[in-house]
């Protein structure tokens, strides 16, 4: 995965906010991405929309655009596209 996949969508799973360093590629959404405004509940580790209490949980399926892509850093920047039906 890398430019050459900019632009293409893909499925993921909602995963911790920092890197674990396990894969080849670290990729992230910037919660400032999405739309409406978002609390960090530290006990669940849930992403709270604080208007419409929409939660995104850790395993939570969703569907992604590669948006930028970092070869020397191996990040990869995307964008939220939708959750996938059927996910927590």
């Amino acid at each position: 995965m890398g430019r050459r996949n900019l632009g293409e969508g893909i499925d993921g799973q909602a995963e911790t906010g920092h890197g674990t360093g396990d894969s080849k590629c670290e990729g992230r959404v910037s919660v400032d991405d999405l739309d409406g405004s978002f609390d960090f509940d530290e006990e669940r580790y849930d992403l709270v929309n604080s208007k419409t209490r929409e939660i995104f949980r850790l395993g939570d399926e969703v569907e992604v655009l590669v948006a930028q892509a970092n070869l020397v850093l191996r990040r990869l920047d995307f964008e939220f596209v939708k959750r996938i039906k059927g996910s927590k």
